[in-house]
């Protein structure tokens, strides 16, 4: 006989979690394959930023004279069947009240913000037909004071989605740290997490910046606190990469520093920049490469062509030659620990690329090669224990 959510959760708060590692995802196309693909086994709970809801606008198709309704996919429909996907113990969901609704936002990422992400009640109601029979979802909260000057729109938040879901994640930002734990502290529980996303600041913990942030996270006792912040900056584009050579801007200290700032667990975009969901964009061949031993980024880009299919054809002609033959590479097949062995997905495909060239032309696969790679060193991170 399955519990009710009350015995699940009185069960959830006799545990103490397993998480090590939280990368973000961002319902995007790549992003989504390889979040359905991994296998995340009990020690990675993955996060889906969902930016844009599937279109439910009316469609016909027609067969002769006569026009018949074509099934429409719905919101919920569309994410529980990702979501059923994921093999993992938990995954966490988030609309993401922080992003920005700025200029070159895609329009229909745009839309799905104003209309639902930045509306407590209906971003509330979105959360609500995600939960999943398994009790595998943990939603996320993230104030509204930024958007509506609304009072407790935590504590608010909180009261109606812990009816539904075992357990709660928050998210913080630095801005509002200080009023969020105020009501955070009110109604978090054992089993919750605590995401405070750094995006923005240094993972140094010597930094002064950090100083009134790390001195309230000390004190953090209610549940499990994840730091969260992006390996790479803003800054870095392809055609800045200085090719074979360690990329400016990116730092994955948080990897080895999230004790220092008093994290349980950490988080980021899972070995890519994080995606702005701008629309459209030109081609400009670069792949970045994780390289395990050194926690460093590597950076390789095509050289300049004219067309786009030539431009597409540097992936295989300079990128994949370059990066099997690097440095890194090198030094990460002779390392006993298996960073580049056969369960290595990215790995795998840019050898699938040397055998067949014609099947490296896609910026896309690129982004989900570095992923599937990333992954795959912080899974042996974690058995190896160096993420302990």
């Amino acid at each position: 006989m399955s519990l009710s959510l009350s015995a699940q959760t009185t069960k959830l708060n006799n545990m103490e979690t397993q998480l090590k590692y939280m990368p973000v995802f961002r319902s995007r196309q790549e992003e989504q394959k390889i979040l359905t693909s991994h296998d995340f086994g009990d020690k990675i709970y993955p996060l889906l930023e969902i930016v844009k809801e599937i279109d439910r606008k009316q469609v016909t198709m027609r067969k002769g004279k006569k026009v018949i309704p074509k099934t429409i996919t719905t919101f919920e429909s569309a994410y529980q069947k990702i979501i059923g996907k994921v093999k993992c113990k938990k995954i966490f969901i988030d609309l993401p009240v922080h992003m920005a609704a700025v200029k070159g936002v895609d329009k229909d990422v745009l839309s799905f913000l104003q209309a639902v992400v930045f509306d407590r009640i209906k971003r509330t109601e979105y959360m609500i037909k995600l939960k999943s029979p398994s009790n595998n979802v943990i939603p996320i909260i993230f104030t509204f004071s930024q958007r509506t000057s609304e009072i407790d729109s935590i504590i608010l938040q909180e009261a109606d989605l812990r009816l539904h879901f075992g357990q709660i994640g928050f998210r913080t930002i630095p801005k509002t740290l200080n009023a969020d734990l105020l009501q955070i502290a009110k109604c978090a529980r054992k089993n919750d997490f605590l995401i405070v996303d750094l995006d923005g600041f240094s993972a140094d913990p010597n930094d002064i910046e950090l100083v009134g942030i790390l001195a309230k996270l000390k004190e953090w006792k209610k549940c499990h606190l994840v730091i969260l912040r992006p390996a790479m900056g803003n800054e870095i584009t392809n055609i800045g990469l200085n090719h074979g050579n360690t990329v400016n801007g990116a730092d994955n200290s948080l990897l080895t520093n999230y004790k220092m700032l008093h994290g349980n667990s950490f988080g980021d975009y899972a070995g890519i920049k994080k995606d702005k969901v701008a629309e459209g964009g030109s081609v400009s061949p670069g792949f970045i490469f994780y390289n395990a031993l050194e926690n460093e980024y590597y950076g390789y880009k095509g050289n300049p062509q004219p067309t786009i299919p030539l431009k597409l054809q540097e992936y295989s002609n300079t990128i994949v030659p370059a990066v099997l033959g690097s440095g890194s590479a090198k030094k990460m097949l002779a390392n006993p620990l298996g960073y580049l062995d056969s369960a290595n997905a990215g790995w795998q495909t840019l050898l699938d690329i040397k055998k067949n060239p014609d099947s490296g032309r896609s910026a896309a696969k690129f982004k989900g090669i570095s992923m599937s790679h990333y992954l795959h060193c912080i899974h042996k991170k974690i058995a190896n224990g160096e993420i302990s």
